[in-house]
């Protein structure tokens, strides 16, 4: 394969599930930590994925393929 398409049709979505009834039983202070942790967490997954995916670009192309970015979605 001398090319690859760069559609952005596949996501991981970020889902946190909590019962009502224990986030209830929180404090204001441990939702907020939880909340923040949780965003933290994304924000990190991210960085992570976003330099994977650029390694990869990075390396495909080093091999002869041609990446196509602005496509019509």
């Amino acid at each position: 394969v001398k090319s690859y398409t760069y559609t952005e049709h596949q996501y991981s979505p970020d889902i946190y599930i909590i019962s009502t009834k224990t986030w209830n039983r929180m404090t204001a202070q441990q939702q907020d930590y939880l909340v923040k942790g949780f965003e933290q967490t994304n924000e990190n997954f991210k960085q992570l994925y976003n330099g994977m995916m650029d390694e990869a670009v990075a390396e495909a192309e080093s091999n002869g393929v041609h990446i196509y970015r602005d496509i019509d979605k």
